[in-house]
């Protein structure tokens, strides 16, 4: 009794949440009561959550990590919404799931958000027939071309939201092409350090002390939060420091690639970028080049192109970038030509 009553009690912790162990093993934080409340709904206010009668969550994210938990479940229940949870599925169950439970809101990460786009190709008609009024990306960065596409399809805006394990939700966007990740929430506090870190804390007489995300960004005079990377994945070539997620983003914008992604590999004097691309197999490396030397100045074009049949990413859709060069040692890169 002694036990349940210390592990229930109002200010001790509410749950143990994974992270998602993209870059080593996950650990499990735990997050007490009174924060993940007032957070979760803090969220939920600020995504225009629970504002009609009939609303109704799905999360489309495992519930041991926050976004699913606290954003999904606790944000859904503390505005009064319905919260459907199920395995995750695929684009025709996530088609029965939209018409059978009448969902006007989901929760996903983006690259699931691509998964559903060709469900949706597949089945026009029930943009038509769905109730869905918001739809939530979170868990990675959102690649503008994806946003752009998802409101050409659905003519539905996909709303960006940061957030992490360590430091809850911080932040969600309106829609908007040019707002980042969007506003941060009234009860987070965001800076950014002279190296361009963002640093986050809880707003208030319990604020503690500033925590370093390990993701780069900036915040503009609107207040919206625009993120740039992270820390640990930009890419050092010779000297100059490249963002993977600015040559990510421009080749997404070529209509024959599906999926892609940076990293740097070894080279005989240094790492060299390499870029890994789900493409059709129609369009020639070289096309692929003049397509990112329109917009990339030369040092932040790829020295290698390798063709992959997919991307590995973890269960939230975060690219496991040491897969895939690890994945080099039975697929050696093709230099730049």
């Amino acid at each position: 009794r002694e036990r349940a009553r210390a592990l229930f009690a109002p200010d001790g912790p509410a749950a143990g949440l994974c992270t998602s162990g993209t870059t080593g093993l996950p650990t499990v934080v735990a997050a007490p009561w009174p924060d993940l409340l007032a957070n979760a709904r803090a969220f939920a206010v600020a995504a225009g959550i629970g504002q009609d009668d009939d609303e109704v969550v799905w999360c489309g994210t495992p519930l041991h990590h926050r976004y699913c938990f606290a954003a999904g479940l606790l944000g859904g229940l503390a505005v009064g919404a319905t919260v459907v949870l199920t395995p995750a599925v695929g684009p025709a169950d996530l088609t029965a799931r939209l018409l059978d439970e009448r969902v006007t809101t989901v929760l996903s990460v983006p690259y699931l958000y691509g998964w559903y786009l060709r469900g949706l190709e597949q089945d026009p008609d029930l943009i038509a027939r769905w109730s869905l009024r918001r739809c939530v990306a979170a868990g990675a960065p959102l690649p503008p071309e994806l946003a752009r596409r998802w409101r050409r399809v659905t003519g539905l805006p996909l709303l960006s939201h940061y957030g992490s394990t360590e430091d809850g939700q911080i932040s969600v966007g309106a829609g908007s092409d040019d707002e980042g990740v969007g506003r941060v929430l009234p009860d987070r506090e965001v800076r950014v350090d002279a190296t361009g870190e963002v640093l986050v804390r809880r707003r208030g007489e319990h604020a503690g002390p500033w925590r370093r995300t390990g993701d780069t960004g900036h915040l503009d005079a609107a207040g919206n939060l625009h993120l740039v990377g992270r820390l640990g994945d930009r890419l050092n070539l010779a000297g100059r420091k490249v963002d993977p997620t600015e040559v990510e983003d421009v080749l997404r914008t070529h209509p024959g690639v599906a999926d892609c992604a940076v990293a740097a590999v070894p080279g005989s004097a240094g790492d060299e970028m390499a870029a890994f691309v789900v493409v059709d197999a129609a369009v020639p490396d070289g096309e692929l080049r003049r397509h990112l030397s329109r917009v990339l100045s030369a040092y932040k074009l790829p020295r290698h192109l390798v063709r992959v049949a997919e991307v590995p990413r973890s269960r939230t859709g975060k690219v496991r970038r040491g897969a895939l060069v690890a994945g080099l040692v039975t697929a050696p890169p093709a230099d730049a030509g």
